[in-house]
């Protein structure tokens, strides 16, 4: 009967020894299981700026930038390929949606790099375009650099209000560890790279043209759009520069350092105004007019022909879009349109942003310049489609 009770109590310890060792081998088959679930995939999808995703395969997945945008989701258990599910974000700013040249750069522009198409190109990684409006404001420009520095945006694509304002915009990313393209417009300190064309180019293939094809001590007239914007000024001197450099100092009465009669506006109206007051105070005198933006010619040309002067006042100005702003050459009002194209400028800068995000800012070789036209009636269904 002992022997039976000591067999019994020696069965009943080892299967409390068994219990407890189960016990033991689900504990550390947990802890297993919690290690191997919080095992961090780190891919380091790094540009210049060290823009690095992380994903922490948790419960929680957290993608953060280095300049602290975060965005979190519930996904378990993911691996490494949940990477392509982070945003990007690319900040872009503009001097004035109210002017549709510049308005439809930032759209083409946003509408590419945010396509699917665009974040394969990158890796699967989404992009959103976080976009500003700077109103024509030095004063809005830097409130929305500060806010798409709070917003964690990887890279700046900034269109500028002047040289010395747009400064204080771009050091502020710089000091923000953002790197910054300036499209259509620079800045007179900080680190930038530029995109588009140079507006001093511009307004010397303007004057060039006048100056080769006016007569001796003919006058020109010019209104030159500036909204306190330098690219209106550059565009100036451009002018006055190539008129000088082909020995036309007669446009250039006195060494003044302005056109015969340079004027500023804004609007198409204020443009026709000023062609108005022209022709009460110089009548015949007039002859040459030239503009440096579209909505100015169109303003001014229709003053002269309420005055019955367009067949003796000859015009040049620019072409943007390609239709109505090409009314004025098709109509035979203007027999010169320098084209800059700023849709094209909105496609060039997608090849640059791509480029950025997989090669870094440093591999973006600048300036990235574009080709600037000559259009007149002979050559302009090369460049639109005219029928």
């Amino acid at each position: 009967m002992r022997r039976k009770f000591v067999s019994m109590a020696l069965i009943l310890f080892i299967l409390v020894l068994s219990v407890t060792g189960c016990g033991n081998s689900n504990n550390n088959s947990a802890n297993n299981s919690n290690t191997q679930n919080n095992i961090t995939t780190q891919n380091d999808i790094t540009t210049q700026n060290d823009n690095t995703t992380q994903n922490d395969n948790t419960t929680q997945n957290e993608n953060t930038t280095q300049n602290g945008n975060t965005e979190s989701s519930s996904t378990e258990n993911t691996d490494s390929s949940s990477d392509k599910g982070y945003s990007y974000k690319v900040g872009i700013m503009n001097i004035d949606d109210s002017l549709p040249a510049i308005f439809g750069t930032c759209q083409i522009f946003k509408d590419a790099v945010e396509s699917e198409e665009f974040a394969e190109k990158i890796g699967g990684h989404k992009l959103t375009v976080e976009w500003m409006d700077s109103q024509f404001s030095i004063t809005k420009q830097q409130e929305n650099v500060e806010t798409l520095i709070a917003m964690g945006i990887d890279v700046l694509f900034l269109s500028g209000i002047d040289t010395i304002g747009s400064s204080a915009t771009v050091k502020a990313c710089n000091d923000a560890g953002i790197p910054v393209f300036m499209w259509a417009s620079v800045a007179e300190e900080g680190e930038f790279k530029f995109i588009g064309w140079q507006e001093f180019d511009a307004g010397y293939a303007l004057g060039k043209y006048v100056a080769e094809n006016a007569k001796e001590n003919e006058k020109v007239f010019c209104i030159n759009g500036n909204y306190g914007v330098e690219a209106y000024m550059d565009r100036e001197a451009g002018f006055i520069q190539a008129c000088k450099d082909a020995g036309r100092d007669d446009l250039l009465p006195n060494g003044a350092p302005y056109a015969t009669e340079w004027d500023e506006s804004s609007t198409t109206e204020e443009a026709m105004q000023i062609m108005e007051d022209w022709i009460q105070v110089y009548g015949d005198d007039i002859n040459w007019f030239a503009t440096q933006g579209p909505a100015l010619a169109k303003g001014g040309i229709e003053a002269l022909k309420a005055a019955g002067m367009t067949d003796k006042v000859r015009s040049v100005s620019w072409v943007l879009e390609g239709t109505w702003d090409l009314e004025i050459l098709l109509d035979g009002y203007a027999e010169y349109l320098l084209y800059v194209s700023f849709d094209e400028l909105g496609r060039t800068m997608v090849p640059v942003c791509e480029q950025f995000y997989n090669k870094g800012y440093d591999s973006v070789e600048a300036p990235v310049l574009m080709e600037m036209f000559d259009i007149t009636i002979d050559n302009v269904g090369e460049f639109f489609d005219v029928n």
